[in-house]
């Protein structure tokens, strides 16, 4: 399976009614579709970025669904050890584990 973009994934999921990428909900993260980077575990596709919140300190990570175009979030305790790229990429191995 072809790794999607973040903006196939973004489009997908406004088009399955989704908000994860809407523009309120990037305003209220303090992000951008640019914030995010896609990453791939056999099957499974997860999205992250750097969270620009202090009240949500580190990561937000979430798991793509291709198949129905919804976008599902990670527990929020996992996000706030998260300070690097490579560490959000740890956290998403551990929850494939």
């Amino acid at each position: 399976m072809r790794k999607p973009t973040i903006s196939e994934i973004a489009s997908h999921n406004a088009a399955a009614g989704g908000y994860y990428f809407s523009r309120e909900t990037l305003k209220f993260f303090n992000q951008t579709l640019r914030s995010f980077k896609s990453y791939q575990v056999r099957d499974r596709i997860f999205v992250y970025a750097p969270a620009n919140d202090e009240r949500w300190p580190g990561y937000i990570i979430a798991e793509y669904f291709p198949a129905t175009g919804k976008v599902r979030g990670l527990h929020a305790r996992t996000l706030s050890t998260s300070k690097t790229d490579a560490q959000a990429r740890s956290v998403i191995d551990a929850h494939c584990a």
